[in-house]
């Protein structure tokens, strides 16, 4: 569901309407999958707020994903060309960014970076990239797909996606971690320092 701004209201029945749905009582949970960030300040927080607070309640692990790594999956199912590059309007002139090299499942090449647009159009020309992948097409990404000349395709870092980031793990043995030891990804190190 995308929702702006209603994610406070709306997240914990959502996972109250889930649970009751799959009739299945928190304590029998034991993995908890959660998008980190990057993205809204006050969205990532709430979101790995309630993933800690469920795991911790559950005593489960957590699998933390970037919100980019999570967008390069969704875009997966449109059988991209490696590299894959996810990328978030950051506001305020800059873009989230994350490169992927798909031919060996979705390992990141370069991940949780910041540019300005100006950068980013530059090093879009310079490896001469074709397709970005966002779930927006907001001013920013728009100066990206008319001043670069890349095609834009609008995908969603959904559940589904973060559920295969997650499994994949688990399939490779990975042990997650404890939930108070996962953290919000920030980029814009200035703007959370300054609120939390």
């Amino acid at each position: 569901m995308v929702a702006p701004r209603e994610h406070t209201n709306l997240l914990l029945p959502m996972v109250q309407s889930l649970l009751n749905e799959a009739q299945i009582e928190l304590n029998r949970i034991n993995t908890v999958a959660v998008s980190l960030g990057p993205g809204s300040f006050v969205g990532t927080r709430l979101g790995v707020s309630v993933a800690q607070s469920l795991a911790y309640a559950a005593n489960a692990r957590v699998f933390g994903y970037s919100t980019l790594m999570v967008l390069a999956q969704s875009a997966l199912k449109e059988a991209p060309q490696s590299p894959l590059l996810a990328v978030i309007d950051a506001q305020l002139g800059g873009v989230y960014w994350s490169q992927f090299d798909i031919k060996a499942g979705l390992e990141a090449i370069e991940e949780n970076q910041i540019s300005t647009i100006e950068e980013s159009i530059d090093m879009i020309e310079a490896q001469g990239t074709k397709v970005i992948y966002s779930p927006d097409t907001t001013p920013g990404i728009e100066r990206l797909k008319n001043d670069a000349g890349v095609l834009v395709q609008n995908i969603y870092p959904d559940a589904l996606a973060l559920l295969d980031c997650c499994e994949r793990d688990i399939s490779l043995d990975k042990k997650g971690s404890n939930p108070l030891a996962i953290e919000p990804i920030y980029l814009r190190h200035q703007v959370a320092a300054s609120v939390g």
